[in-house]
């Protein structure tokens, strides 16, 4: 059962690779073209009116890549997913097999050891039932108030 769950995660874990490895590619950005420079102010951090540009708050600085040129790295985006997707695979992978150890029934309880007391005849003076005394492994007569 183990192994199984483990293949499976294996399995999982390199599907996932498969899917994302098209995410592993950085690009150029699409709003300044790769320059860094604010495609509405062109870097000046001052639009056509000479107030400060609302893209990119007066800094000049791409707000869709903060200046550098370069989209999110898809390979780090392509990480973080599969860094989630494993720590998923994981965790249910460790409840299953929680899951499969379940506790055997155990053995009813077992009574402890009580000494049974010996079958008699009634009591060879009056008559009357005997009554086992434990403490003692005597039986009593209460009528006779004797041990017999």
């Amino acid at each position: 059962m183990k192994k199984k769950i483990l293949v499976s995660a294996l399995f999982a874990f390199f599907i996932c690779a498969i899917m994302l490895s098209p995410l592993a590619t950085a690009g150029t950005c699409p709003g300044c073209g790769g320059s860094g420079d604010c495609d509405e102010c062109g870097g000046d951090g001052i639009n056509w009116l000479f107030f400060s540009c609302d893209s990119c708050d007066g800094t000049g600085a791409c707000p869709s890549c903060d200046g550098t040129g370069e989209t999110i790295s898809g390979f780090e985006v392509g990480m973080c997913i599969g860094v989630v997707v494993i720590i998923i695979i994981i965790v249910v992978a460790i409840l299953l097999m929680k899951k499969g150890q379940q506790p055997q029934p155990s053995q009813p309880p077992q009574q402890p050891y009580q000494q049974q007391a010996p079958q008699t005849s009634p009591c060879s003076t009056c008559g009357q039932p005997l009554r086992y005394v434990q403490a003692y492994q005597k039986w009593y007569c209460d009528t006779c108030r004797k041990y017999v």
